[in-house]
């Protein structure tokens, strides 16, 4: 019988070669992303303390598309069993949980459920492409289709982070050289980048989008000013008016210390009070106190009052359980109870829910035995007096519904539960039933969210109060649209720079503002008109008005500003409407460039460009030496626009120039297309360009043309 030899080509032995021995590599690497109980077999690893602050999900799991942890739950703080039918399948379970471990070290992700999610569409699309698992012969086509089902399944941003996840994995398996057949790949949708022209309508409704509606700001401060016993409202509109004193974001919010507001500071020119709050910024940025202005100081610590006269009764849980970690918390009037084998369901009842013994309903019977079920406390009936548990074992369920981390909220800060500022106990903000009486926890986000805006069958505050928009819909929120409303407000002031917004919003790096900038090109023609006449608010000919001029400054501005678009290092105010651009892409020497001292991208964008003349200039005059034809002109005008980019530079850095100043170059004479071309037409036709002959001929022509003070380009 002949024997039948399969080839195999080169390429896909040395990528299979490559993967066994990069899992390997990874297996015996340490424990997976830095987490003590994680190990590489398992199929669910924690990500405590790795993902979001504040987000809810602790472990990820190595399932194929479609799995939902939540039906395979085992109890509170441990990971859902995943069936073996919905398990990745090998190879590719152990790829992705060796290229997991891999990246996270050099690309750690704002949300790592995201790159996991990415794996689990790339197996599927791997399998429906190919009809295997081998991520060796993942390819473009793989890429293209994992991405399609994402956009299929996903809302467009969702999408969006999913595909920089497969991008980001599929690039990292070519380097390391784990495909048979790597090629280039880039997901075919990116995500939306800010408009550049900053006109029209899109752009208006873009920003409206992002904004808070003034009827949901009025009812806001209604709902804080009202009073209501409604813990929802209480929680929402304290919250938001924090949020409303500074730019947070809030997840900081929600870990705030206790001892949030700072001793009060008095502005010594006018008198007035102000406070101070304490932050902790989520994004990078160092702890920092945020200045509560004196017209908000009196909102800031009523907000902060009601929250922690909302917290107080779980902080005396959390302080219960630190000082006794062993023991359920008991109410004075039931501290008899501890020495009791046995407890029946009245005793049960005000242990858990409502702290004084008294004959329950069957509703509240249902709820013992459901809540007993639910943490697997045994249980039997006895007659007379119904359902009865062990003291004991009802005392173990309770410590084991203590929050995660207890005692820390917050490790990284050695923050306790105790001194949160938000906290509430279990079912504090269910308005079907009563809150606990022996268990807390922080507040997370999804009841701040559900608040502010109707989820399905849970109402928000407005809609409860019956606060509507114009349109007839009800009213909603998010805290990210004060965010964006706080930084649009600052920038249109045109007192704080970009360096101070985001410091002012805890921003690590500035250009993070650029998605916070919701400026109009109207809002920036405004600013240019109100600095025109003013020499606090300009540096040059906008600031020499001749004072004596019979009209309004305000007319006088409409006159000389018609019209303002961005450039590279500023605002060019030049009418197109009239006429084309005489000198374009020459900005820098033309009279029609305005600068605003302030703007981090065009003051990055002069220095870049002062250091690239300083060196073209300096190329033009080495070659002028060498004596190379055209090197004079070059050499003209690159020295002629360094002494530009020199003056702009000086005026950004004088320190007697305040920030937000508009700035124009004096002096400057922009030259003339139409003037250029009569300029070289006269010089053609002279008989000079008869006479020359040599290259010396050239430069005696160059000088006397100097001489005459011709400028030729």
């Amino acid at each position: 019988m002949n024997n039948i030899v399969r080839f195999v080509p080169r390429s896909t032995l040395d990528a299979e070669a490559n993967l066994n021995d990069f899992i390997h590599l990874m297996r015996v690497s340490g424990n997976p992303l830095g987490v003590n109980d994680n190990r590489f077999e398992h199929e669910a690893w924690s990500i405590a303390g790795l993902d979001v602050k504040g987000g809810d999900r602790k472990f990820v799991y190595f399932a194929q598309l479609g799995f939902d942890a939540r039906g395979h739950r085992k109890g509170k703080g441990k990971p859902s069993d995943v069936p073996d039918a919905l398990l990745m399948r090998e190879p590719f379970r152990s790829y992705a949980k060796a290229l997991l471990i891999h990246l996270h070290r050099w690309e750690k992700p704002a949300a790592l459920p995201y790159r996991l999610d990415a794996f689990r569409y790339v197996e599927a699309a791997l399998y429906e492409v190919n009809e295997c698992s081998c991520p060796t012969v993942i390819s473009p086509e793989v890429m293209n289709r994992a991405m399609a089902l994402s956009i299929k399944d996903l809302s467009h941003n969702t999408a969006c982070q999913i595909a920089w996840n497969l991008n980001l994995i599929y690039r990292a398996s070519v380097e390391l050289g784990l495909l048979a057949a790597p090629s280039l790949w880039t997901p075919p949708i990116h995500s939306p980048r800010q408009i550049r022209n900053r006109v029209g309508e899109q752009f208006d409704f873009d920003r409206q989008k992002k904004m808070p509606s003034p009827l949901a700001l009025q009812a806001l401060a209604e709902i804080f000013n009202s009073s209501t016993d409604d813990p929802n409202a209480i929680f929402a509109s304290s919250i938001c008016a924090l949020m409303l004193c500074s730019p947070d974001r809030a997840v900081e919010m929600l870990y705030a210390p206790l001892d949030i507001v700072t001793p009060d500071w008095t502005d010594p020119d006018s008198g007035e009070v102000g406070t101070g709050l304490r932050w902790f910024p989520a994004k990078g940025a160092k702890p920092m106190v945020k200045t509560v202005i004196p017209s908000m100081r009196e909102i800031a610590v009523r907000a902060v009052a009601n929250l922690r006269k909302l917290s107080a009764p779980a902080r005396i849980l959390a302080l219960w359980y630190e000082e006794n970690p062993d023991k359920i918390y008991l109410s004075p009037e039931l501290k008899s109870l501890r020495s009791r084998d046995r407890i029946d369901q009245h005793e049960i009842f005000a242990i858990l829910f409502s702290g004084k013994l008294n004959i329950i309903s069957r509703v509240q019977s249902g709820r013992i035995l459901k809540w007993l079920d639910a943490h697997q406390v045994n249980r039997i009936s006895i007659r007379g007096k119904g359902t009865t548990v062990a003291f004991a074992d009802l005392e173990q369920a309770v410590l084991k519904e203590l929050p995660d981390g207890f005692p820390f909220m917050d490790a990284e800060r050695e923050m306790r539960y105790s001194e949160a500022l938000c906290l509430a106990r279990v079912s504090e903000f269910d308005s079907t039933t009563v809150p606990s009486n022996c268990c807390f926890d922080r507040i997370n986000y999804k009841i701040l969210r559900r608040s502010l805006k109707t989820v399905t069958c849970s109402k928000s505050i407005f809609e409860k109060r019956g606060y509507r928009e114009t349109n007839g819909d009800f009213l909603s929120l998010s805290t990210h649209m004060l965010r964006h409303y706080l930084n649009t407000l600052a920038r249109q002031s045109g007192t704080l720079s970009e360096q101070e917004i985001a410091t002012w919003s805890g921003r690590e790096n500035v250009r993070q503002n650029s998605i916070y900038n919701h400026q109009s090109d109207r809002d920036v023609i405004a600013k240019l008109r109100n600095a025109v006449g003013d020499p606090t608010l300009s540096v040059g000919p906008f600031s020499n008005i001749d004072n004596r001029i019979f009209i309004r400054r305000e007319e006088y501005a409409s006159i000389k500003i018609i019209t303002a678009h961005t450039t590279e290092f500023g605002y060019c105010v030049h009418d197109y409407a009239q006429t084309p651009c005489p000198v374009h892409q020459d900005c820098i020497n033309c009279n029609e460039e305005v600068c605003v001292k302030g703007d981090l991208r065009a003051e990055a964008n002069l220095r870049s460009a002062q250091v690239e003349t300083a060196l073209l200039q300096e190329n033009a005059r080495k070659a002028f030496s060498e004596e190379v034809l055209g090197a004079a002109e070059w050499f003209q005008y690159q020295t002629k626009t360094l002494n530009r980019l020199n003056e702009l530079v000086a005026i950004l850095d004088d320190p007697n120039v305040p920030v937000g100043s508009v700035i124009q170059l004096s002096g400057v004479s922009p030259s003339s297309r139409l003037a250029l071309a009569e300029e070289e037409r006269r010089w053609l036709s002279t008989s000079t360009n008869l006479a020359i002959t040599s290259l010396e001929d050239v430069h005696a022509h160059l000088a006397n043309m100097g001489q005459q003070g011709k400028v030729v380009r």
